[in-house]
């Protein structure tokens, strides 16, 4: 007979986790699209971070260090 490592309220947190993440990827995934548009750029640009090493440094420097549109682009007023 074998022993279960996990007890049944790990069970129950293991399941949370997992139900959790596909959230906060979605969550994640919308909030780095909308940061893309206010640069006016495609929402598609959020697989560049698929590069290595490059594609990450180049969307951490494009939203996390260059100002957004300060007027109407293609996706609509600047959020401020």
């Amino acid at each position: 007979m074998a022993v279960s490592i996990i007890n049944n309220d790990m069970k129950e947190l293991v399941l949370l986790f997992y139900a959790g993440v596909p959230i906060f990827i979605w969550i994640r995934l919308a909030i780095a699209v909308k940061r893309w548009h206010d640069r006016n750029k495609s929402g598609w640009f959020v697989l560049i971070n698929l590069i290595p090493v490059v594609g990450v440094l180049w969307a951490l420097i494009e939203n996390g260090f260059l100002v957004g549109d300060v007027s109407h682009n293609e996706y609509g007023p600047p959020e401020k």
